[in-house]
């Protein structure tokens, strides 16, 4: 199978995979900051003593718009919605920069 150029998009103009990632603005240290000012555990999970690590996938459009965001690996439902939670925010106002950290 021969792969797509880089930064060629698909049909519905998302990248493929073979285009370079997305990152968070200003980097692993802003998105940390971010996650950790919206994440907020669930009553229910501290009340059942319930923790794990909750995996989200979603694409990111070549504008950095995210869209399809789905729970990859569950944890518990409380879990799985929070780490929905945040991630819908970040499709409602932010963008991620595409290609190369600076």
């Amino acid at each position: 199978m021969r792969s797509r150029p880089e930064g060629v998009t698909d049909p519905a103009g998302f990248f493929s995979r073979e285009t370079p990632e997305s990152y968070f603005p200003g980097g692993d240290e802003a998105w940390l900051k971010y996650r950790n000012s919206n994440l907020k555990y669930p009553e229910r999970a501290i009340n059942n003593l319930v923790k794990g690590t909750v995996e989200i996938k979603f694409q990111v459009g070549p504008t950095g718009k995210i869209r399809d965001i789905v729970v990859d690996k569950s944890v518990e439902m409380s879990l799985d919605d929070e780490g929905g939670r945040v991630i819908e925010i970040l499709r409602t106002g932010y963008l991620l920069s595409m290609g190369p950290r600076r």
